[in-house]
């Protein structure tokens, strides 16, 4: 019986190595943020909330898994939603700061909610949004003191 072949078989791996790296979630975000999936969004944000809760259990989320986040927004024109994602990584409490990555992901979201609104639904504000968000990541880059030249 199969059952209890599986039981006699020897492990080829230590239990504890089978706690997945924050690497293996982020690929799991990834896929989530390019799926086109009505329920993608909920998904990627149940398991981003699930690493973020997390207490040795799950890996805790890095800058990259909150770039997937972003990426999830700005493909689905929720440009609102990246921008507030983005605030938070900019806290200076955040263990997974925002980088240039985050900052281009973000200004993304608004050139696309911008140019896929039809004329007369197009939010004026999103290209000075995105402009803001060039100043923000300018004055992050000043104030860590990696000046160019």
């Amino acid at each position: 019986n199969n059952q209890s072949m599986r039981g006699k078989q020897k492990l080829s791996f230590d239990l504890i190595d089978v706690n997945p790296s924050v690497m293996i979630y982020n690929h799991v975000l990834s896929c989530w943020a390019r799926s086109l999936d009505p329920d993608a969004e909920s998904q990627a944000k149940t398991l981003l909330d699930r690493m973020m809760e997390s207490r040795g259990t799950f890996s805790r989320p890095d800058t990259f898994s909150f770039n997937n986040m972003l990426n999830l927004y700005a493909n689905r024109g929720n440009a609102s939603a990246a921008e507030a994602l983005l605030r938070k990584m900019e806290r200076p409490d955040q263990e997974a700061p925002a980088d240039v990555y985050s900052y281009s992901i973000t200004m993304n979201a608004f050139q696309r909610r911008f140019t896929t609104s039809g004329p007369g639904k197009r939010d004026m504000k999103d290209p000075e949004r995105a402009e803001e968000l060039l100043s923000r990541l300018v004055a992050r880059y000043e104030k860590s003191g990696y000046r160019d030249g």
